[in-house]
């Protein structure tokens, strides 16, 4: 980050690869290999002084160095001396009254990605970012925004996506930051903003192959994702798209921690992950029950991704599944009948002990004792 604590703001940037400080905002930008790598100081128009920035190593291998470097103890010497010091201070002594007048309008957040696309979909790719004026690492998902009739359908899942994610706070469902439309190309593009995490389930399993630690993170994403499902009915929302991909995680001191994502955006239609009768809150729960079904791999499981069975031979493979003994606490998730499923509160409160029912979203009045 660059910051600007001149008394006249009399620094700036200029160039093709130039992001200005934003007026009226705190004079602060990220600078990187080729971002913002020409700098200007003084003058009326400050360029009275220039110098161009020269990086001697990637993005990549600055940001592994910067870690080293907070994570070793610095031999002591004045060059390696902090020139910002921005430690939280003690709170005033007393009340502070703040004046209510409008500021300036929000502006754009400027972003750019870092590496490779995390991800993409039919209507939208997400990347990994940074936020130009914060230095903020997030995750952005960039989905077009068609005009015109033809594109109705387009941007009404955009605009769900966003009021859903933008009215909850869970902590098993990822964090939303923002959103915003912007033009890119001469085609209107919603930016939305979330939590940066580690990575997905689907990533997560293809690289282990321990059965012990896949029992293991099928028995976490199990009881996170009914408390995350749970929630989602309690708010009167179906998410439809409970899949592996869609869950993702942190490592929160050496724990798993996993997050439900991509609300209404995907359009996923295999019958594997959609029970084919109309949708409630129980079609989550299906979805999950086939996900841990992947996670465990029982029986070769995940093998029917790359088939085209009928359905019947489908659902009979789940309900096959759950009368293994590994998977028999499941059982109640795979009635066909969606008004005889268990729902996620159900779940929780006979299968993860009694002292789950005060974390419970549902109404307790409204989960039987017995699933």
């Amino acid at each position: 980050m660059c910051y600007d604590r001149s008394g006249g703001q009399s620094s700036q940037f200029f160039g093709a690869d130039a992001v200005p400080f934003w007026p009226d905002y705190p004079r602060k930008v990220v600078v990187q290999d080729g971002l913002n790598t020409n700098l200007g100081m003084g003058g009326a128009r400050q360029n009275l002084v220039q110098f161009r920035l020269r990086w001697h190593c990637s993005n990549g291998g600055l940001a592994r160095m910067l870690e080293q470097r907070e994570n070793a103890r610095l031999e002591e010497n004045p060059r390696f001396a902090k020139t910002l010091f921005d430690a939280d201070t003690a709170a005033p002594s007393r009340m502070e009254m703040r004046a209510h007048i409008a500021g300036p309008p929000r502006p754009l957040t400027r972003w750019c990605a870092v590496g490779p696309a995390l991800g993409s979909g039919e209507f939208g790719t997400v990347h990994k970012a940074r936020d130009l004026d914060s230095g903020q690492l997030m995750a952005v998902k960039r989905v077009r925004s068609p005009l015109g009739p033809a594109g109705q359908l387009e941007r009404s899942m955009v605009k769900r996506e966003v009021e859903i994610l933008s009215g909850i706070r869970h902590e098993h469902i990822v964090d939303y930051i923002s959103s915003q439309v912007v033009m890119d190309q001469g085609h209107p593009m919603t930016d939305i903003f979330m939590g940066l995490k580690d990575g997905n389930l689907h990533g997560l399993l293809l690289r282990t192959a321990d059965t012990g630690h896949l029992q293991l993170v099928a028995e976490v994403v199990f009881h996170q994702m009914l408390h995350a499902l749970d929630y989602l009915a309690g708010k009167g929302i179906i998410h439809r798209d409970v899949k592996p991909e869609n869950i993702m995680y942190v490592m929160d001191a050496g724990e798993y921690v996993f997050q439900l994502g991509d609300f209404g955006l995907s359009c996923w239609e295999n019958q594997l992950f959609h029970p084919g009768q109309r949708q409630t809150s129980k079609a989550d729960v299906w979805s999950l029950l086939v996900t841990v079904l992947w996670t465990l791999d029982v029986g070769g499981f995940r093998k029917l991704e790359r088939t085209n069975e009928p359905y019947e031979e489908v659902q009979a493979t789940i309900l096959a599944a759950v009368r293994l003994p590994d998977c028999v606490a499941m059982r109640e998730m795979a009635v066909v009948e969606p008004a005889s499923r268990a729902s996620a509160a159900q779940m929780l409160k006979e299968h993860f002990s009694r002292r789950e029912a005060p974390k419970l979203t549902t109404l307790a009045k409204r989960v039987p004792g017995q699933v």
